[in-house]
């Protein structure tokens, strides 16, 4: 499959927006990948992929078109982002959240995603795509060394 056209149906399907992914060589010859927005009518690039929160989901979906394009491949079959629901609004945070299980089913890609409580669209969401408490992995919180990561104790 095209990676760029699997990258820009996912950031159609959250955005609905018309992403490019396009990849040059550096001067010490190594490869740069670029994605950017395009307006939709005259196809030239937008300034919207310099905003944090569409920055990331740019990220996202190349991650994500990366491991659907190798899901068949002996390769990495797993992927973790940091606060990929912030600053976003909730639809697209519900959109979001749609095209990474449905991804993950599709492709038996394992995905980890840690968010903060008050980045869940948890009151928006109608189709029940927010985690369920079997998804949940860990909680993290400040009560005791079983809400640290590794069960750390505090230093």
């Amino acid at each position: 499959r095209d990676m760029s056209l699997v990258f820009n149906r996912i950031v159609q399907e959250i955005l609905h927006r018309t992403a490019i992914l396009y990849v040059d060589q550096n001067d010490e010859g190594n490869l740069d990948f670029h994605a950017e927005f395009n307006d939709g009518d005259s196809e030239a690039p937008t300034e919207e992929g310099r905003g944090t929160s569409f920055r990331q989901i740019l990220c996202i979906a190349f991650d994500l078109a990366v491991l659907i394009g190798y899901a068949r491949e002996p390769f990495f079959h797993f992927v973790y982002h940091d606060g990929g629901l912030e600053r976003l609004e909730n639809k697209r945070k519900l959109a979001l959240l749609q095209v990474i299980r449905d991804t993950c089913s599709k492709h038996g890609i394992q995905y980890i995603l840690s968010a903060l409580d008050e980045d869940l669209a948890i009151s928006e969401d109608t189709v029940g795509v927010c985690p369920k408490p079997e998804e949940i992995i860990l909680e993290l919180h400040d009560g005791g060394d079983e809400g640290r990561l590794f069960k750390m104790v505090r230093f």
